[in-house]
C-alpha cells in the first residue's frame, strides 16, 4: 500500500474541503501517545495547543529508518504571506511539496483534489 497505511472514511469530504484539522503520524507517535496499544486511528492529538484528527500512520521504514514525519499541510488562513521572506516562502512551498508527494498518490478524488490546493505553492 506504500509508505503510509490509510482507512479511507476516517475523514469526510467535508472535513477536509473546510480544513479540518487532519493528520498522519510516524510510526513511533502511537507508542507515546497511546503505550496501551490503542488504535490511534480516528482520535485526536494535540499539537501545540491544535487538536488534530489522526487520519494515517506511516508505517516503519524498517531497521535503518531514521525519521519519523508526520505529514499535515500549513493551514493557508493562517499564512500572512505579506510578511514571509522569500526563504521562508520557499520553505512553506518546499515543504507543501513533500507533503503533495508522500500523501497525493494515496488519496482519490474530492480528497485529492483538495490535498493538491492545500499544498500548491503561495
Amino acid at each position: 500500500m506504500g509508505p503510509l497505511t490509510y482507512v479511507m472514511g476516517l475523514a469526510t469530504v467535508e472535513e477536509t474541503r473546510d480544513g479540518a484539522d487532519l493528520c498522519c503520524i510516524g510510526s513511533e507517535v502511537p507508542k507515546l501517545l497511546f503505550p496501551d496499544g490503542e488504535d490511534p486511528m480516528g482520535k485526536e492529538v494535540v499539537v501545540k495547543g491544535r487538536k488534530f484528527k489522526v487520519i494515517g500512520v506511516m508505517v516503519e521504514k524498517g531497521m535503518m529508518g531514521f525519521e519519523t514525519i508526520t505529514f499535515v499541510p500549513y493551514d493557508r488562513r493562517l499564512i500572512d504571506t505579506d510578511l514571509l521572506t522569500p526563504s521562508e516562502r520557499a520553505h512553506v512551498d518546499a515543504y507543501h511539496a513533500e507533503v503533495g508527494r508522500q500523501i497525493a498518490p494515496l488519496l482519490k478524488g474530492a480528497d485529492r483534489d483538495w490535498l493538491e490546493s492545500a499544498t500548491a505553492p503561495l
